[in-house]
């Protein structure tokens, strides 16, 4: 038993410097991004981040085009979106599925992705227009000064197929897929890790 102990502090003394250095390298590289992002260009627009593409007539979570061009209009410079892969391999702007069958009343809600052609007979809430990969791409090219923060997809291939590369910035899970970003050439890589919960080292070591 004394053993065991001595071999668990030993452990401990040995992986607690190597995670503190690696802990800090990704806090350093995130809180340079922050501070990059909310001093783009000396604006103060930027301190601000319209999550889910903002609110819109009272409404959020839509992820909807007509929200981004709301925010947009009242000078949000800083748009977070999250984003699903289509059952046919596209990107469009969704929390989860579960949640985007119901607001655009999809007949099946169960939480499994569908089809972006299926989407073209749907709108959310009856109303807004679904964010797909070309209406961001055509987003970005519009607004220069826009910024994009990227949520739920850690697919980089898809990420780097809506461009403007330098606008983007991509929240990323564990440490394999932080790698992943690098390779991928993801401009701007954010680590996400949730400290405090069960289970968080295990995240950030898969």
């Amino acid at each position: 038993m004394k053993r065991k102990i001595i071999s668990l502090i030993q452990a401990i003394f040995l992986i607690f410097p190597f995670g503190i250095i690696i802990g800090a390298c990704f806090v350093r590289y995130y809180a340079g991004n922050v501070v990059e992002t909310w001093q783009y260009g000396g604006n103060y627009n930027y301190g601000f981040i319209a999550h889910e593409g903002g609110g819109i007539e009272g409404r959020t979570y839509t992820s909807s085009l007509e929200a981004v061009e709301n925010s947009i209009k009242r000078n949000y410079k800083i748009i977070e979106l999250d984003l699903l892969r289509s059952a046919d391999g596209e990107l469009i702007g969704a929390h989860d599925w579960k949640h985007f069958k119901g607001i655009i009343k999809y007949h099946n809600l169960s939480d499994s992705p569908i089809n972006s052609w299926e989407m073209k007979d749907y709108k959310i809430y009856d109303k807004y227009t679904i964010l797909t990969s070309q209406s961001i791409i055509n987003l970005l090219n519009h607004y220069p000064d826009l910024l994009l923060v990227t949520d739920k997809s850690n697919d980089f291939e898809l990420i780097n197929n809506l461009g403007s590369k330098s606008r983007i910035y991509v929240e990323v899970f564990g440490v394999s897929n932080y790698i992943k970003a690098i390779f991928y050439d993801i401009k701007h890589p954010m680590f996400n890790s949730d400290i405090g919960r069960y289970g968080s080292l295990v995240k950030m070591i898969t």
